[in-house]
């Protein structure tokens, strides 16, 4: 988290090596910069809240599964000679389909230790995401923001620390998501081949 910030060598970089993101172009390079940022924000928006849809999918199936394989559960153990262990594995897979579906859904908060630079180009937490600044006092936080709005190098610096955390969590989304879905197909499928070989059994 950002803490502390003080205007003094915001331009001098770190060491001898320059600030990122200086000696930018004006004109249409900073117009095409502009659109770069704005079409990726959209895009990584767009990505979480499709990831988000496509879990609370995941999650309301599985809760409608695991429902019926309760109800199914109670009459099989009472008046079938089907394996339990087939409706067993049925609801073993479906519930952990269904915890990964709702840890994705979950509200993203980001873990990152704090960050101690007293400058804004030294850094590395963006100003825009709310959770990097939320515990500063609110005149340090005006300061740090002026700071911020006088260099356009170091606003483009934020805004590309902030793409990263987005792109973070859309991988962490996609991934929890990915591994719902394919626990969800294995279930189904393993639940299915169980079934078969109870019936064979019984035959």
């Amino acid at each position: 988290m950002i803490e502390d910030f003080d205007s003094t060598g915001v331009d001098e970089g770190i060491g001898d090596q320059p600030l990122p993101f200086t000696g930018l172009k004006k004109g249409e390079a900073s117009r095409a910069i502009q659109t770069f940022f704005r079409t990726s924000f959209r895009t990584h928006v767009s990505l979480v809240s499709m990831v988000d849809r496509k879990a609370s999918i995941m999650l309301k199936l599985n809760s409608y599964l695991v429902s019926g394989g309760l109800v199914l559960f109670k009459y099989i153990s009472e008046n079938s000679d089907v394996s339990i262990l087939t409706i067993i594995l049925f609801l073993a897979t479906t519930i952990t389909s269904m915890i990964l579906a709702a840890i994705v859904t979950r509200p993203y908060k980001d873990i990152t230790g704090k960050d101690k630079s007293k400058t804004p180009d030294k850094a590395t937490e963006s100003l825009f995401f709310f959770n990097h600044y939320v515990n500063m006092d609110k005149e340090k936080y005006v300061e740090a923001f002026g700071v911020l709005l006088k260099d356009a190098g170091l606003i483009y610096k934020n805004m590309a620390m902030d793409l990263y955390k987005y792109a973070k969590t859309i991988d962490f989304k996609y991934r929890l998501l990915r591994m719902s879905y394919n626990v969800f197909v294995f279930g189904f499928i393993a639940t299915i081949i169980s079934f078969i070989i109870d019936n064979m059994n019984i035959i």
